[in-house]
C-alpha cells in the first residue's frame, strides 16, 4: 500500500517570493530563496496513546520535535555524489519512527529551511514539509493524522541568510498551512534519523562585562560534523561570530545578534574540530553564553575494533573509527569539510 503523503508550506498569498528555490549549492543563490518555515500542530484525545508510528519527510533541511523535545533532523541523504545535485534527485527519502508517548495528546513543531546551502545538501526545488502520523490508543482503537490545513505555518525571519541569525527579529504570526503538490513521492529510507551529542568545549562558557569584546579559541579533542548550539543570557545587543575550523584554516563561519535569553541551535552543518569566537556586548548590562557542539551522525550500533601491540597505531585506527561516522555516512564524502 503507498504511504499516506500530504505536504505543506506557507501561503502563496503571504509569501510569494518563499516557496521555490535552487537544487544544489553549486547553483548561483541568487535563483533561489532562502527561507525558514515553522509548523505547529497540537493534537489532543480523550485516551491514553500507547504508540504512533510516524512518516516524516522535508525539503531542503528541517528539525522535528514532539512534545518539546527533538525528536529527528532530516532528510535523510539522497545517497550517491554530491557532484549530481545540480537537476532534481530521482528519489527523496522519508524517515519513519515509532514513538511511545504513553499521554494523551501529541505536540509537533518542525522547523524547515528551505534552500541548499551546502553542496551536500539537495532539494526537488521547492520548499516542503510532510507527516503522517499513525497512531495506536491504549484500547487498541487507531487513527491516522496528517499534515493539512489544520496546521499552523509562519516564516521565521530571525534566520536572514545563511549563516546569519538576528534574534532581535520575531517570528511572524501563525497562520494556517498551506497544502501543495506532492512532487517528492518519497521512498522510505532504509536509514534511521541522525543521533545527537550535545559537546561543551573546555572555556565554552564566557561572561563579558558592559562594552566588553572577547576573542576565544575553543579546539574540540577531535574533528566532528555537527550543528552550533548557543544558550545566551542577555539584556541588549550582544553580537557574535563563531569560526569553525578543523584545524589552523579559516573555517565556515556565522554571525548573530541577540538582545536578550535566547536559546539557539544551528541548520547548517559544519566541520568542526574547534571554535574561534568573536563576542562583542555591546549593551550597559553583563552578558554570559555558553557555546556547544550538537555532534551528529547517523547511528553505528556496532562497532569492530583492531587492536595492535603499538599505542600509537591504535590511535590512528581510533581516531579512523570516529572519522568513519562522519565522512562515509552518505552525509558528505572525505571530509566533514565537503558540507560547507
Amino acid at each position: 500500500m503507498e504511504p499516506l503523503e500530504k505536504w505543506i508550506w506557507l501561503d502563496p498569498q503571504r509569501y510569494p517570493n518563499s516557496q521555490s528555490t535552487v537544487y544544489s549549492g553549486f547553483l548561483d543563490k541568487a535563483d533561489g530563496c532562502y527561507t525558514v518555515a515553522e509548523f505547529t500542530r497540537r493534537y489532543e484525545f480523550d485516551k491514553v496513546i500507547a504508540s504512533a508510528r510516524l512518516r516524516f519527510s522535508g525539503d531542503t533541511e528541517f528539525s522535528l520535535f514532539l512534545n518539546g523535545r527533538l525528536l529527528a533532523t532530516g532528510p535523510a541523504s539522497a545517497g550517491g555524489d554530491f557532484l549530481f545535485n545540480d537537476f532534481p534527485r530521482p528519489q527523496h527519502y522519508a524517515s519513519e519512527i515509532l514513538v511511545n508517548p504513553n499521554c494523551r495528546f501529541l505536540d509537533f513543531f518542525a522547523r524547515v529551511k528551505m534552500m541548499p546551502v551546502g553542496i551536500n545538501e539537495y532539494s526537488q526545488g521547492r520548499g516542503g514539509f510532510m507527516l503522517t502520523a499513525y497512531v495506536t490508543f491504549e484500547d487498541g482503537s487507531k487513527a491516522v493524522l496528517t499534515t493539512d490545513r489544520t496546521w499552523q505555518a509562519r516564516r521565521n525571519g530571525a534566520y536572514t541568510a545563511p549563516y546569519a541569525y538576528d534574534g532581535r527579529i520575531a517570528p511572524d504570526p501563525y497562520a494556517p498551512a498551506q497544502p501543495i503538490p506532492n512532487i517528492w513521492h518519497c521512498l522510505t529510507s532504509p536509514l534511521p534519523p541522525r543521533t545527537e551529542e550535545k559537546l561543551l568545549p573546555p572555556g565554552g562558557r564566557l561572561t563579558l562585562a558592559p562594552g566588553e569584546t572577547r576573542q576565544a579559541e575553543l579546539p574540540f579533542d577531535r574533528i566532528y560534523a555537527g550543528f552550533i548550539g548557543l544558550s545566551v543570557q542577555a539584556q541588549g545587543e550582544l553580537r557574535l561570530t563563531v569560526c569553525c575550523f578543523e584545524t589552523d584554516e579559516t573555517g565556515s563561519q556565522e554571525h548573530f545578534i541577540f538582545d536578550a535569553d535566547s536559546e539557539y541551535r544551528g541548520l547548517q552543518l559544519h566541520s568542526i574540530g574547534g571554535y574561534r569566537l568573536t563576542a562583542e556586548n555591546r549593551s550597559g548590562h553583563p552578558a554570559s553564553l555558553e557555546i556547544s557542539l550538537i555532534a551528529t551522525c547517523y547511528p553505528a550500533p556496532f562497532c569492530a575494533r583492531t587492536v595492535t601491540s603499538d599505542p600509537a597505531l591504535n590511535r590512528v585506527l581510533e581516531v579512523s573509527t570516529h572519522t568513519l561516522k562522519y565522512c562515509r555516512q552518505l552525509m558528505h564524502l572525505d571530509s566533514p569539510r565537503h558540507s560547507e
